[in-house]
């Protein structure tokens, strides 16, 4: 299944928040936190690979589409920025 839901954890509460729906819902992603933008890569999208990434802006609450698709699509994959 797969979920349309962004969260961010907040330490100060010791709690879980959502934040923004994902523009393509997918799970098996590969995620990273790099500056105010929290990054969603591949995955599994309606059971078929991508190669999308997506970009959620902490500070203006905005979430992007980028155009940095991968050659390959990927799933259950690590990642680090």
């Amino acid at each position: 299944m797969e979920w349309p839901q962004l969260l961010r954890y907040d330490p100060g509460a010791d709690a879980w928040q959502a934040v923004a729906d994902m523009l393509t819902p997918r799970t098996g992603l590969a995620a990273a936190a790099c500056s105010d933008f929290i990054y969603a890569m591949g995955g599994f999208a309606q059971g078929v690979a991508i190669a999308t990434t997506e970009r959620f802006d902490v500070r203006r609450g905005a979430r992007l589409g980028l155009d940095w698709a991968r050659p390959h699509a990927q799933q259950a994959a690590g990642a680090t920025l």
